[in-house]
């Protein structure tokens, strides 16, 4: 599996006000994130439509939520070359793509996308993603 991995930015939805949708930092908390990366977690810092965290060891964590539903799920696994699994029982529809470096899940909820990504090392298994993944969808 390549690493594909996809920023928030790099769906060009990036700093358009209007695809923002509540704050990211309400979705996932840093204790979340730690149970799922087995590492220390600090932040929950609010940049623009991200929320980012610092995993101890060098990782970091960004939690997004984008409007564009359907459209921006499509454009951002064109973007990661479709190199990952479907998941089903997350939202709507639900996709990821990972490796021991990275971990990149985004769900669509009606007109709402959930993306997370994870760069540094141990990153967390599509289990672990798709957990995490379903939690922030609740939250919404």
């Amino acid at each position: 599996m390549g690493a594909a991995a996809v920023t928030m930015s790099a769906c060009g939805l990036g700093d358009d006000v209007s695809t923002k949708v509540g704050n990211p930092c309400d979705l996932l908390t840093a204790d979340d994130i730690q149970a799922a990366v087995g590492q220390p977690t600090t932040g929950g810092d609010r940049m623009a439509d991200v929320c980012a965290f610092t995993v101890e060891g060098g990782g970091k964590f960004t939690v997004g939520v984008l409007r564009g539903g359907n459209e921006l799920f499509d454009s951002s696994i064109r973007a990661s070359g479709g190199d990952g699994a479907q998941v089903s029982g997350v939202g709507d529809r639900a996709f990821f793509a990972g490796n021991t470096q990275f971990a990149f899940f985004q769900a669509v909820e009606g007109d709402s996308n959930v993306r997370l990504d994870y760069s540094g090392p141990n990153a967390p298994d599509q289990g672990r993603m798709t957990e995490l993944g379903r939690k922030a969808v609740e939250n919404l």
